[in-house]
C-alpha cells in the first residue's frame, strides 16, 4: 500500500509524509509482519519506494 498524507489531518498546513507498507505471511506462522517506510522527504518518493520493494522483497524466515 502506498500513499501519502498530512502528519496532522485537522491542521490547514503541516509536513506531509509518502510511505509505503508492505504484509508478508510467514509461511510457518498464523500472523503476519507489516514493514512500513514513511520519509518526508517527497522528491525522493520513486527511489524510495523501490528500496522499500527490495527490503520487504528480501524477507525471509530465520
Amino acid at each position: 500500500m502506498h500513499r501519502q498524507e498530512p502528519t496532522d489531518p485537522a491542521a490547514d498546513s503541516g509536513t506531509v509524509v509518502e510511505g509505503v507498507a508492505h504484509y508478508v505471511l510467514p509461511r510457518p506462522h498464523p500472523t503476519a509482519l507489516e514493514c512500513r517506510l514513511l520519509w518526508t522527504s517527497l522528491g525522493l518518493g520513486a527511489k524510495l519506494l523501490e528500496v522499500a520493494d527490495e527490503l520487504a522483497g528480501s524477507l525471509r524466515p530465520a
